[in-house]
Order: structure tokens, then C-alpha cells, then sequence
């Protein structure tokens, strides 16, 4: 992941205060969700990599591109993999590709020399021609890395080491910790001005251990060995030269490059040399009534009884997330009543994603299981009506005496073949979708994922 970032850095696909959504998505039949199976809705692109969210880092890898950071980790070292990009997909970002010890604290190193690719010496049995043949090169920027490296330093430590920063005899450290799938392997790993260092946990059979998480088995083994390391006279930290940045204008309350759009603006440190950030796609200009309780369009507004603001708008799904999570100003203000039809951002199918083939597994009995489909509104309060294949399904909501809540979803028994799902609100707003339900049959089926499809993480 913190390849990856700064990476993308360097592409001008975010800056550490850049906000990535984190709402239930899906991509194809790859479903997902972080490590503690919790949504914030939207988080900046430095507390996503703190924290190590799942769901941020799959959206960004889709934006990047499984085949170029598929190269990427090679060009950076890693001799591991030995598949084509596509057999890797999305699942590369979390842990579904192998990687040696020693070359994950090569990536570290690399990003502790700025970007530079330093291979590591063996002492007892160095290969002074492989050595030479990669001294030298550049796999992402100073300009970049050393964000990144800002990042990895603010995230929280072990135990006591939590406070640090309050004793003058302490250093600072980039870390990050990672457990793979299956609970196999705990990993940590840290890089300072003078040491890169990586520790790993596990059973050598390579055996699964519930109790096996890095943060409390493998990061105290690398605090403690680094407390422990001679600390050699010279800088504390990692220092880049002012050339190696430059300043870009961001929107202060997305961190993406500013538009005509954006009322409040801040300046942020970009690689000198990255490509153009990436334009705020959120700020948007919207027309409401004069006393703001409804929103308006050429469908249905009056003269004299409109106006026309700035506003943040946001994916319905993830204006679903931060609704049930308390958050103030997560949506905006409902259509008119007559603004009648039409598809707009205030509603949207969640599962199944469009065009998706979706496995249905048998229970133990041999029955035919159900298939959840889900949706969300900006409003709390809203109604939505389900139609399959033209066919009404019923409704959510509301109206329904369901939960109010603003997720919305029906589990309806599906036949093999191809559907439409469309749901509708009150004021005739509408999502549509197409899916198609494959039933898996025989032992097979009740052991989860078709092969060839990426497990559940």
C-alpha cells in the first residue's frame, strides 16, 4: 500500500489530504470490506493508509491500473511474481500476491533512499554485477516518497511506544504493519534515515493462527530491535530538497485540484515533477428553491423561485454511510414533487454492480440460496420500489414498514438468466441495473468462490 500511494502521487491521482470514499462497492463478482468491517464514507488519503483500509486502496489500484502496479512491484524488486497481472487483479492490493522478507523491507529501503532502487548487499554472498545493474534507478519520486513517508510516521505505536513523541530520546519511524489472508503470516516493517528493518511472524508449515496479528506480534518485535540499534550522529529524519516540490492549489475540503467550483482553496507540497493533480469532481453547482427545502432542475423550476449554489455532492452511497454515522451536511436537500423521472445521484444500486454474474451456492439441504440486493438514498426517510424484470418487487423503506434506515434491500429467489433490477423513489427518480444469476450446482457450490474468482476479504 505505501507503494502504491506514493505512486500515485507521482501520477497526480491524490495528495495525503486527498479524500477517497469508503462505502460498499463492488467489482464484478469482488466484494469487499476492511479489516474491521466498518465504513466511514469518505477519509483523506493519509488516515486510508494509516489505518490500511481495504476498500480506499482497492478504488485507488482500479484507478492506477493492476497491470502498471503490477510492474511497478517488479521494477521495485519483487521476484515473486510470477503471474500475468490479470490472474492478480484487485486482490494484488491486499495480500493475494506472495512476497519474500527480505525484498518487502527492500521496498521500505527504497522509500527511505527517497524513491531510489538500492538493492540490498548480502555481505556473505554478494553479486557485485546484479548490484551495479540496478544502482541508480528511480522508482517513484523523492517528491513522492517523502509524503508517504510522513504518513507511515503518524501512525499510532504499539503498547507504551504509543508515546513516543513525549520523550526527547526517542526516533521517529515509517512502519506499517500487514496480515496476510488466512491469518498465515504477521508482517511489520519500518525504515529511518540510517536502519530499514522487517520482522515476520508465523508457523514455518505455514499453518493458520487466529491469534496471529501483527499489530500486537510483529510490531513490538520491531520497536524493541529498533530502540535497540546504535543511532549514528546526523539527521532525525528524512529530508527532501526544495526543488523536488513544487505547490499546488488545492480545494480545502477535498484535496483535489481547485476548480472555479471550490469556495474555500489551500495550498499543498506536490512532486516537482508529478503529473497535473487530479480536478475536484465533487463541488458542483446546484439550483433549489429560494427557501432551499427542495432541488430544482429544467424538469421542474419556476422563475423567480430559484437559485443557484455551490455544494459538495456526494455518491448516494456514500451519503449513506456518513448519514448513518451521524454526519452533518452527508445530502442534499430532495427534488421537487415535480421534478418527476429521470436518474440522478440521490439513489443508486449498491449489489449486484452493473453486469455482473453472480454464483448462487446451494445450503447444506441442496436449496437454492438467496440473492441480496441492495440500494441506498440521500434520504433517510425515503421509500423505494423494487422492479425485476419490469416485474414490481415490492418496496423498502418507509412505506414498507422496514427499517428506515438508508441502506434499502430485498432478497428475492432468482432462477438462472439475465435480469434488470430498477428501483424507483417517490419522486419518480430511478437506478437501473443488469445482472445475471449463474446457480452452481453439486459439492463444489457450497465451498464458497467459483474458481477464478477472488475470495471475499
Amino acid at each position: 500500500k505505501p507503494l502504491l500511494f506514493s505512486a500515485a502521487i507521482d501520477v497526480g491521482l491524490l495528495v495525503p489530504s486527498s479524500l477517497l470514499e469508503d462505502a460498499p462497492v463492488a467489482y464484478g463478482a469482488f466484494t469487499l470490506s476492511n479489516a474491521d468491517l466498518q465504513f466511514r464514507g469518505l477519509v483523506t488519503a493519509e488516515r486510508a493508509l494509516v489505518e490500511s483500509l481495504n476498500v480506499p486502496a482497492v478504488a485507488l489500484l482500479a484507478d492506477f491500473g493492476v497491470p502498471r502496479f503490477h510492474h511497478l512491484l517488479s521494477d521495485a524488486g519483487l521476484t515473486t511474481l510470477v503471474r500475468p497481472a490479470s490472474d492478480y487483479g484487485l486482490t494484488l492490493i491486499l495480500g493475494g500476491a506472495e512476497a519474500k522478507l527480505l525484498e518487502g523491507v527492500q521496498l521500505y529501503a527504497r522509500l527511505g533512499s527517497l524513491g531510489e532502487f538500492s538493492p540490498l548487499r548480502v555481505l556473505r554472498d554478494e553479486d557485485p554485477s546484479e548490484t551495479a545493474a540496478h544502482a541508480g534507478r528511480q522508482v517513484v519520486s523523492a517528491g513522492a516518497s517523502f509524503p508517504t513517508l510522513e504518513m507511515l510516521k503518524g501512525l499510532g505505536r504499539p503498547g507504551a511506544e504509543y508515546y513516543w513523541e513525549q520523550y526527547q530520546n526517542q526516533w521517529p519511524l515509517a512502519w506499517k504493519t500487514g496480515t496476510s489472508f488466512g491469518q498465515r503470516d504477521a508482517w511489520a516493517a519500518g525504515v529511518s534515515p540510517q536502519w530499514t528493518l522487517g520482522v515476520w511472524v508465523g508457523d514455518f508449515q505455514g499453518g493458520q493462527n487466529a491469534n496471529l496479528r501483527s499489530s500486537s506480534v510483529a510490531a513490538p518485535i520491531l520497536f524493541d530491535v529498533f530502540n535497540r540499534l546504535p543511532k549514528a550522529a546526523g539527521p532525525r529524519w528524512f529530508e527532501v530538497r526544495p526543488s523536488e516540490l513544487r505547490v499546488q492549489r488545492v480545494c480545502a475540503d477535498s484535496g483535489y485540484a481547485a476548480t472555479d467550483l471550490c469556495e474555500e482553496t489551500s495550498w499543498v507540497a506536490v512532486p516537482g515533477d508529478a503529473a497535473y493533480l487530479q480536478a475536484d469532481r465533487y463541488h458542483r453547482r446546484v439550483h433549489l428553491t429560494l427557501d432551499g427545502s427542495y432541488r430544482v432542475d429544467s424538469r421542474c423550476w419556476e422563475v423567480g423561485n430559484v437559485k443557484s449554489v455551490t455544494r459538495m455532492v456526494l455518491p448516494a452511497r456514500v451519503s449513506a454511510v456518513l448519514s448513518s454515522r451521524g454526519a452533518a451536511g452527508a445530502s442534499l436537500p430532495p427534488f421537487h414533487p415535480r421534478c418527476v423521472g429521470g436518474a440522478n445521484e440521490s439513489l443508486a444500486i449498491t449489489y449486484p454492480p452493473a453486469d455482473a454474474k453472480l454464483w448462487v451456492p446451494l445450503d447444506l439441504g441442496g436449496r437454492e440460496r438467496r440473492i441480496t440486493l441492495r440500494a441506498v438514498h440521500q434520504q433517510e426517510d425515503a421509500t423505494l420500489h423494487w422492479y425485476l424484470n419490469d416485474a414490481y418487487h415490492g418496496a423498502s423503506g418507509a412505506l414498507s414498514r422496514a427499517s428506515t434506515d438508508a441502506a434499502h434491500s430485498i432478497a428475492p429467489s432468482l432462477a438462472p438468466g439475465a435480469y434488470s433490477v430498477m428501483v424507483v423513489d417517490a419522486s419518480g427518480n430511478r437506478h437501473e441495473s443488469r445482472f445475471e444469476v449463474v446457480v452452481a450446482r453439486g459439492a463444489a457450490s457450497a465451498r464458497g468462490t467459483p474458481r477464478g474468482r477472488g475470495p471475499r476479504v
